[in-house]
């Protein structure tokens, strides 16, 4: 068994790693070579870990102000409208961690509540989790705006504020405090 694994992880082993199950480690005839061997491996992979640090270094380094990068700012001014932003997770899918992330990042640079459920506790089906989820959240009335998207999508323009979007669309309207719900076009 512990062959097979050896020859199996041979290749993925960097820059013949001392603790790997790659042959480098146990080709050695004498001690000696297996010595040489090992500080020779070592010497590589200090050098590639210092090289790493140097480039991140400069990468950071390369940033004047890191608060002006997108996912980094984060506001707490909760002056204008309260927002939840509201995604229901129906099964597991590979891009569940990318989805994720592109909502959280989202909602902490503007400030918004991000709320994500995996179950429910509703006796209806799948399709209606959504609904008694959403409406959880509107019952607790800690928010203005509830905003609810399917997990398989994407925020593509982070930069765009959903409450600017919602004043905007407010402007016009006489009796702004009556509008409960906003609806755009998908195409």
């Amino acid at each position: 068994m512990i062959d097979h694994l050896r020859t199996m992880f041979k290749h993925w082993v960097p820059f013949g790693w001392p603790y790997g199950f790659g042959s480098q480690t146990h080709d050695a005839k004498s001690p000696k070579q297996m010595s040489r061997r090992t500080s020779r491996s070592f010497r590589n992979t200090i050098f590639f870990l210092l090289l790493i640090s140097v480039l991140t270094w400069q990468l950071i380094a390369s940033q004047k102000d890191l608060s002006n990068l997108p996912y980094l700012r984060q506001t707490d001014d909760h002056s204008g409208p309260r927002v939840a932003i509201v995604v229901f997770i129906t099964k597991p899918q590979t891009y569940m961690h990318l989805s994720l992330q592109n909502k959280d990042r989202y909602a902490r640079l503007h400030g918004y509540d991000l709320f994500v459920d995996y179950e429910s506790t509703s006796s209806r089906g799948t399709t209606w989790l959504k609904f008694d989820m959403v409406e959880r959240v509107i019952k607790a009335n800690q928010h203005d705006w509830v905003w609810y998207l399917d997990f398989d999508t994407l925020i593509t323009n982070t930069s765009v504020s959903l409450t600017n979007l919602i004043s905007k669309n407010l402007e016009n309207v006489t009796m702004p405090n009556d509008i409960d719900l906003l609806v755009t076009d998908d195409w």
